[in-house]
């Protein structure tokens, strides 16, 4: 198995350290890290050099998402290693301060990386979909299935709703997909509404193609986005919540990695804003609230902050709209040039 060696030291191998470090029962955090390690030999260093701290943190995580947090740091320090030129350090600080100072031929900074989940009540739609899918999918078939919703018009109850009835919905899918397994002509499809839940609907299609000894096909879903109308205000948290961690020697940069369908990139500006007109009021409640003594201390604070950048999946493009989002803080005390609001953009 390869192994890759730097400065005469031989390292282990990609399975080697995510056995050391990741816990069992997390098979696809471990399998996208193995990926990572195999891709990149200059993060096999850098997890190499900081393998105590790393799985201590793991070891302290407390649930998946907790695991999925660390992996997340870990995809920071993966984009930033991806420069050539520039050299991570993780928690210089100890655990109370950022997770990586970057030094840099052009200038050194401080990174902070904050995750976003996916929102409750999305979670628990995506639990019952996948439940029904599941079912759905035992069961040999030329057929295939789409679970789409129709409205637009649904909130977080919605999913509440729908796990509270769950396991009569699994049964209804059931009884349905036995029905177009016997009456299902060559390529045709049939939509049966879920009883209670009319705007959800179960759409079954003949594959002609398909052999009718595999299991049922999925074809893919549509699904509602079930806004609160408070993502905005995870935005406002991220940007003030870690300021305390800053230090006034290097530019700071927060990362801001989302995984929740609710929350969109281009709301980071919308945060800013909504800070400045706290601000402009006045209004030391409401950073009080945040743990600052008053507005003067936000706004020294605040200084410390460099540059915030969203990290999406988008694929990168020639399209502006496929670049990460970054917000340059003009009341910076320590500004980063260009070339570094370039290479977060993209990477």
């Amino acid at each position: 198995m390869k192994r890759y060696s730097f400065c005469n030291m031989t390292v282990k191998t990609p399975i080697d350290i995510v056995q050391d470090i990741v816990p069992d029962g997390t098979p696809p955090l471990r399998a996208q890290l193995a990926n990572w390690l195999g891709a990149e030999p200059r993060f096999v260093e850098f997890i190499e050099t900081h393998t105590d701290k790393i799985r201590r943190k793991f070891r302290l995580a407390q649930t998946a998402e907790d695991a999925r947090d660390i992996l997340v740091e870990l995809e920071t320090a993966k984009r930033f290693i991806a420069n050539p030129e520039y050299h991570v350090t993780y928690e210089p600080y100890g655990h109370s301060g950022c997770d990586f100072r970057v030094d840099t031929p052009s200038g050194d900074f401080n990174a902070e990386t904050k995750r976003i989940r996916e929102a409750a009540a999305m979670s628990q739609y995506y639990n019952c979909r996948d439940r029904i899918v599941t079912a759905v999918r035992a069961v040999p078939s030329q057929l295939g299935i789409s679970l789409k919703c129709y409205s637009l018009d649904v909130g977080p109850e919605y999913a509440r709703a729908l796990d509270a009835s769950i396991d009569d919905i699994v049964v209804e899918c059931l009884v349905n997909l036995e029905h177009c397994k016997q009456v299902l002509s060559f390529g045709k499809s049939q939509e049966f509404p879920i009883t209670g839940f009319q705007e959800l609907q179960l759409r079954i299609t003949h594959v002609p193609q398909k052999s009718a000894d595999s299991p049922t096909a999925n074809l893919g879903s549509a699904y509602p986005i079930l806004y609160t109308q408070k993502e905005s205000f995870k935005f406002t948290d991220l940007l003030l919540g870690h300021l305390h961690q800053y230090t006034a020697d290097l530019a700071n940069v927060l990362v801001i990695r989302s995984h929740s369908t609710t929350h969109d990139a281009e709301e980071l500006p919308m945060a800013v804003a909504e800070i400045d007109r706290h601000v402009a009021n006045g209004n030391d409640a409401f950073f009080q609230r945040k743990k600052f003594a008053d507005v003067r201390d936000f706004r020294d604070k605040f200084a410390l902050l460099s540059t915030a950048v969203v990290v999406t999946d988008a694929k990168k493009s020639s399209d502006l709209q496929a670049r990460n989002p970054v917000w340059a803080n003009p009341r910076a005390a320590r500004q980063l040039d260009r070339t570094f609001l370039e290479y977060f953009a993209e990477m």
